[in-house]
Formats: structure tokens, C-alpha cells, sequence
């Protein structure tokens, strides 16, 4: 959110600040995702993992993009933040899932 409004700040497109506050987090999601949430697959390769968690979050932040979008276009007035929060949501939720059960899983 720092990162859009930053951008925001800097007089950036709309679309595009949403696009660069979803890419800032979506980086630092994966060293922390990977040191402390699923902290038990450190020790597995980290190549499939960053090519799983690209994919995870290229289809989280898509939703996320298009919630945010549905929201500020559905809520005339409402602030830019607020609706990324909105996105944001939906975009965990689907990347814990995701990650969970297939990028970062528990070998049986």
C-alpha cells in the first residue's frame, strides 16, 4: 500500500500504482512466505519454488487487480486503498491456498 500511494503521490496512473504496490508485495511475500510460513520447505530446491510462486501470485494478483478495479468502479468515491485492501483479501486467500498445497507442500 506504500508503494501505490507513493506512486500515487508521484502523479502514476492509477492502474499502473496498483500494478507496482502488487508487484512490491508480491517480493517480499515470497522471502517471507518462504523463511517463516512454510519455513519447513527451506530446504527443498528454490527454483520450482520461486517459478510456483510467480505463477500463484500472477493469478492472486490478477484477482487482486480486478477486485480492486471491480470495487473502485462499483463504489464511486472510494478511496484507492481501501479497495486494494478489497484485492488484497482475495488475492491471499487464493496465494495460502495455492501455496500451501502445491508450491511449498509437506512431502508425504
Amino acid at each position: 500500500m506504500v508503494i501505490l500511494t507513493i506512486a500515487l503521490w508521484q502523479e502514476v496512473n492509477l492502474k499502473l500504482s496498483i500494478i507496482l504496490g502488487i508487484t512490491a508485495s508480491t517480493t517480499l511475500l515470497f522471502l517471507l512466505d518462504r523463511h517463516f510460513v512454510f519455513s519447513y520447505a527451506r530446504h527443498k530446491r528454490v527454483t520450482p519454488q520461486i517459478f510456483g510462486f510467480i505463477l500463484a501470485c500472477f493469478i492472486g494478483g490478477a484477482l487482486n487487480y480486478f477486485s480492486t478495479i471491480g470495487l473502485l468502479s462499483t463504489f464511486s468515491g472510494l478511496l484507492p486503498q481501501i479497495a486494494e485492501i478489497g484485492g488484497l483479501i482475495i488475492g491471499a486467500i487464493f496465494n495460502y491456498f495455492f501455496l500451501r498445497y502445491l508450491v511449498f507442500r509437506k512431502d508425504a
